[in-house]
């Protein structure tokens, strides 16, 4: 048997191996998005890197409510888009929702052998302020979405910060994109954030 025909074999052989012993593939990676929170367990719904000057900000944008999103499976079908856990289908969100907006906060270039001040980008990320709309499946379906309330979180000396927004999403469904834009500085660093189900 010739070199390329061992590989070929190997490699049919390594497939059929994943295949058998790691048939929850879509469940493990829906896993890896998720955190624990003192909160609930959230579920990474977006994310994006922005610049502001020298400054990186990386953004990832959780969904928590309680243990609505553990297990939580997407699938495609004819109707479009489904959710379901165990026999249970889900159209809308529940009544109570938490967005983790986590940020962290870094020189977008260092020298070499330059460390990071721990305190770094305190007085860009202090007191932000945000505005949230729902957005459907249609660019003319665009409805508010009121924050009951804001919470920062930040622990110092640290370059992550954690901020998160009280919504109530009733008869939001499941599919809808919900935009964030987050004001930094009184408005003079602006970024533009969205978090779906569906990514």
């Amino acid at each position: 048997m010739g070199a390329f025909a061992k590989r070929t074999l190997l490699t049919v052989i390594i497939g059929v191996i994943w295949l058998l012993f790691c048939p929850g593939v879509t469940a493990e990676s829906n896993r890896s998005l998720q955190k624990q929170t003192e909160l609930g367990i959230g579920l990474r719904v977006g994310g994006s890197l922005q610049h502001y000057r020298n400054m990186c900000v990386l953004f990832k944008i959780y969904f928590i409510s309680d243990k609505f999103f553990d297990g939580l499976r997407k699938k495609e079908t004819r109707n479009g888009l489904e959710f379901s856990r165990g026999d249970t289908t889900y159209q809308n969100f529940p009544d109570h929702l938490i967005v983790d907006v986590e940020a962290t906060v870094y020189k977008c270039s260092i020298n070499s052998g330059e460390i990071e001040h721990p305190s770094y980008g305190e007085g860009l990320m202090s007191d932000p302020s945000f505005v949230a709309n729902w957005n459907g499946r249609s660019s003319d379906d665009l409805r508010p979405a009121p924050l009951l309330s804001t919470v920062q979180k930040h622990q110092s000396p640290s370059l992550r910060w954690n901020y998160f927004l009280e919504l109530s999403p009733k008869n939001i469904r499941l599919t809808d994109t919900l935009g964030i834009e987050i004001s930094l500085r009184l408005g003079t660093a602006r970024f533009q954030l969205s978090a779906n189900l569906a990514q």
